[in-house]
């Protein structure tokens, strides 16, 4: 629900196709910018692998794509998260010398709010913290490197946060974002979850009946009456010992 109503609170423009549109690694630092949660969580366990810059992209592209194809009214609106038609190094500006994927449209921002996104970039791109404004301004060379994605790891935990000022750039709606219903890979998984059915039914539980009872077998092979629908076990079930003690719940025949 957090990135859909992230995606309503933007503003978008077409782009030109011999320019790139928003990178979603930019999305990415604006999405943590305005305070939303990491797509994947930290595990509680210090023992479990921490998620790493790639598999956060990775998961947010995936679920943004999702919202926008399946949450967007408007087709002109889902066509703005299509692949960039234009390829290459669309943050060579900020020393970024590798491919980065990028949306078919691009995102209004106050030119602030651009500086602080350009800052997390730079950091992410192996810049020191203390020259990021230096960087900007041309006073400190930037430096030029691929991105690495891999075991970068506290990045998405240390996007600073923008002014309150610039988030309320962010608190209006710029359209109605539907939250996409369950994909049936995932429908699957939660009707599993119920009842173990891939068809999504409930397990029908009969609970009349203790569980472990050595007597409970004998229901289960009992003959159901048609007009009643009720449990029949005949004497000739039961063995000599248990005649005498549950007779009075057997028919003759």
């Amino acid at each position: 629900m957090e990135v859909a109503n992230f995606l309503g609170s933007l503003e978008y423009t077409e782009t030109h196709e011999e320019d790139h549109g928003t990178t979603w690694l930019e999305l990415l630092a604006l999405f943590k910018a305005l305070g939303y949660r990491c797509p994947l969580e930290r595990p509680l366990s210090k023992a479990e692998v921490r998620k790493d810059l790639g598999d956060q992209l990775k998961e947010f592209k995936k679920v943004a794509r999702r919202v926008a194809k399946f949450g967007f009214e408007e087709e002109k609106d889902r066509e703005l998260f299509k692949a960039s038609k234009k390829k290459g190094k669309a943050l060579q500006r900020l020393g970024v010398d590798s491919a980065t994927p990028a949306i078919r449209g691009t995102v209004k921002l106050n030119l602030e709010t651009q500086k602080h996104l350009d800052k997390e970039i730079l950091r992410a791109n192996g810049n020191k913290v203390t020259n990021l404004q230096k960087n900007l301004e041309g006073e400190e060379k930037v430096a030029i490197h691929r991105l690495k994605l891999k075991k970068k790891c506290s990045w998405t935990q240390t996007v600073k946060r923008l002014p309150e000022v610039l988030r309320r750039d962010f608190v209006v709606p710029q359209r109605q974002v539907q939250q996409p219903s369950q994909s049936r890979k995932e429908g699957a998984a939660a009707a599993k979850g119920l009842g173990g059915l891939g068809s999504g039914r409930k397990r029908v539980v009969d609970t009349s009946l203790p569980k472990h009872d050595f007597v409970q077998p004998l229901f289960k092979k009992a003959k159901q009456q048609a007009s009643q629908r009720e449990l029949v076990v005949t004497i000739g079930m039961l063995s000599a010992k248990l005649r005498e003690k549950f007779s009075h719940l057997c028919t003759e025949t």
